[in-house]
């Protein structure tokens, strides 16, 4: 509650890039939050390296 709470008018500035490894719902953070939505796969061995490159490219499309 208390990160929720630190990084809420964050999100809503869009300073923030949630990442969801998973369909957890957290109370207080809304479903259609944009973020970067991933499948954990655990038995793909390059489940690390897919993360990754999805969180990087985001980062790079938001500073283009």
């Amino acid at each position: 509650t208390f990160e929720r709470e630190c990084f809420e008018p964050r999100v809503a500035d869009a300073e923030v890039i949630p990442i969801f490894l998973d369909d957890t719902g957290f109370p207080g953070i809304p479903k259609d939050t944009i973020g970067i939505k991933y499948a954990w796969k655990s038995q793909d061995p390059g489940w690390r390296d897919e993360v990754i490159d999805k969180i990087v490219y985001k980062l790079i499309d938001r500073a283009s």
